[in-house]
């Protein structure tokens, strides 16, 4: 009997296509930040390079094409071998089976790059890889799709294959060395490589590429209220012909008390060196940061961020310590915090959910509300529905719990603690004015259950005090009204 090999294969093209379908554009810039983040950065750069480079002297000649216009990107955080792991795999990372409190998904988010080229690359240490997902650059093995060199084994290839490395001379980066950061480089798509592309067919120089940085430009003063290490960022554009980059905006990120970069590390240490949840004690932590956005346009910017997180128990550490997480690939950890701009007054803010980073979507609430949430496939919102069975519900059960036990209590301390910072309508509208849709509605009739009997109403009467919303009568015209969200329970 002849034996022969068979089984179903995976085309590394269709499914990079088929997971772009589920990330947006402009989540591709955001990815990054997270995979930055992840790694423990301090820093995280853009850079988008428009310049030319030479094509004569390549190490590997099929190159040539993509040494135009790219979008550039540095973090301050070495790759490590974990990481050269997880980004082989587009399914999935390292990072996605452990309880950890890593957003990032390099095998899966990392993908998003694919928008805007079909050859992405990357510097650290002391080597430079090369993905070639069509096997039709760099590499003719479809088992191994991609390039490894290490520069620093053979300095004569580096000389000699100067146009190859010239590209990655940016953030310091002199290739003597073993580089202390990691530099990504995708370059560009053109219009002749989208037509011959499996990936996309979506040409990316030009007009999509200014409108991801503009868009991420845009969402920069938000960006870093919930991340764990990543405090600084900058944005830049070298211009073709310019014989240096043109900085577009920075921002940085300090503890308001101290003027350090925040500390913002301890809970996520805490929950990583846990075995076991049971011994968890419900706990919470506020602190103020001030973000400083420096714009080469327009006068420097400041605002200054009010934050409560915490840990939380009941239904929410019920779920994560049921056995039917591991079984649907769940790995919820009971953490979550709220932020409210404090700094300067009279700006509203629409609130969004974050997981770490921000979601597209809006919550209806005036602060911004950040935990584990389970998210939908292309992170655009949270996991939410009318889901009755298996892993759906479960999503959805953990969502609820989540802004319930842990969400609900951190927003409760944060109004209570901005009473000190802020005085009248201020202070009010910080408080949610009617009951948003769900799953938002939830948290706050929780929020409201648990500030009912609290002092968080201010009477100027007999010298002034603050009395809680059940003992408080309202009078008819007297300048301030309960929310329809608080009258409702």
């Amino acid at each position: 009997m002849a034996v022969r090999d068979f089984g179903q294969k995976v085309d590394v093209c269709r499914r990079i296509k088929e997971v772009l379908k589920n990330y947006e554009e402009g989540s591709l810039l955001k990815e990054m930040v997270q995979n930055a983040d992840d790694a423990g950065a301090s820093v995280f750069d853009v850079l988008l390079d428009l310049r030319t480079h030479g094509s004569s002297e390549l190490a590997l000649p099929g190159t040539a094409a993509f040494q135009g216009p790219a979008l550039v990107t540095h973090n301050d955080a070495v790759f490590a071998d974990s990481d050269l792991e997880s980004i082989q795999q587009i399914g999935g990372s390292q990072k996605a089976g452990s309880r950890s409190t890593k957003t990032g998904r390099f095998g899966v988010g990392f993908c998003s790059c694919y928008h805007a080229t079909d050859l992405p690359s990357f510097l650290s240490r002391d080597f430079l890889v090369v993905l070639d997902p069509h096997c039709a650059h760099v590499s003719d093995n479809r088992s191994e799709p991609g390039k490894m060199l290490c520069f620093l084994e053979n300095p004569k290839t580096v000389a000699s294959s100067r146009d190859t490395f010239e590209p990655y001379r940016v953030f310091g980066c002199s290739l003597q060395h073993s580089y202390p950061g990691t530099i990504f480089r995708l370059p560009l798509r053109t219009a002749e490589q989208a037509a011959a592309s499996r990936i996309s067919a979506q040409p990316f120089v030009g007009a999509p590429a200014r409108g991801l940085l503009d868009a991420f430009l845009e969402l920069l003063p938000e960006l870093p209220l919930f991340l764990t290490h990543v405090h600084t960022v900058t944005v830049s554009v070298w211009e073709a012909g310019a014989a240096a980059p043109t900085l577009l905006r920075s921002l940085s990120t300090r503890d308001t008390k101290s003027g350090a970069p925040p500390q913002r590390s301890r809970v996520h240490e805490l929950v990583a060196a846990r075995s076991d949840l049971r011994s968890l004690t419900p706990s919470q932590s506020i602190s103020q940061i001030d973000v400083r956005v420096s714009d080469s346009a327009a006068s420097p910017s400041a605002a200054r961020w009010l934050i409560v997180q915490g840990m939380g128990a009941g239904r929410a550490l019920e779920i994560c310590l049921d056995p039917a997480c591991e079984r649907y690939g769940l790995t919820p950890i009971p953490w979550a915090g709220v932020a409210a701009r404090v700094m300067p007054t009279g700006l509203a803010t629409e609130g969004r959910p974050y997981c770490l980073l921000p979601l597209p979507s809006a919550t209806g609430l005036p602060v911004h509300v950040n935990g584990f949430f389970e998210v939908s496939s292309n992170r655009r919102d949270i996991w939410h529905g009318d889901d009755t069975i298996g892993g759906g519900r479960l999503r959805s059960e953990w969502n609820i719990a989540l802004l319930q036990d842990v969400l609900a209590p951190c927003y409760a301390q944060l109004l209570l603690y901005a009473r000190s910072l802020l005085h009248g309508p201020a202070f009010y509208a910080l408080w949610p004015s009617s009951k948003p849709a769900e799953p938002w509605g939830s948290l706050v009739a929780a929020m409201y259950r648990l500030v009912l009997d609290q002092p968080l109403l201010r009477c100027e009467a007999d010298g002034g005090s603050w009395l809680s919303a059940r003992s408080a009568i309202f009078a008819d015209g007297g300048g301030f009204e309960l929310p329809d969200a608080a009258r409702e329970l």
